[in-house]
């Protein structure tokens, strides 16, 4: 998430996204909202999000760190989020 952010194209486009709304609107926890959440969430709340994940011991931890970057390399990439979920944790 965090590599998409700093890609060049993202202050163009997050006010569009931010004005569409969530992308399931009937499931606020599905795994597309919080992508969106997550994308959309302004610079001083990312950056308070980033700040408690290192002291939650979270960010730096081979682990997780792991399992956050083939994550987000496969949305990068532009691969279903959801699924990969599905095929690392299951339904």
């Amino acid at each position: 998430m965090k590599a998409a952010r700093l890609r060049p194209e993202y202050e163009l486009v997050v006010p569009f996204l931010r004005d569409k709304g969530l992308p399931n609107p009937d499931e606020y926890y599905a795994p597309e909202n919080l992508e969106f959440v997550l994308f959309c969430l302004d610079e001083e709340g990312w950056n308070n999000l980033e700040r408690q994940s290192i002291i939650d011991g979270n960010l730096n931890s081979p682990i997780s760190n792991s399992m956050f970057d083939d994550l987000e390399r496969a949305f990068e990439d532009g691969e279903d989020l959801y699924e990969q979920l599905k095929q690392r944790f299951g339904e």
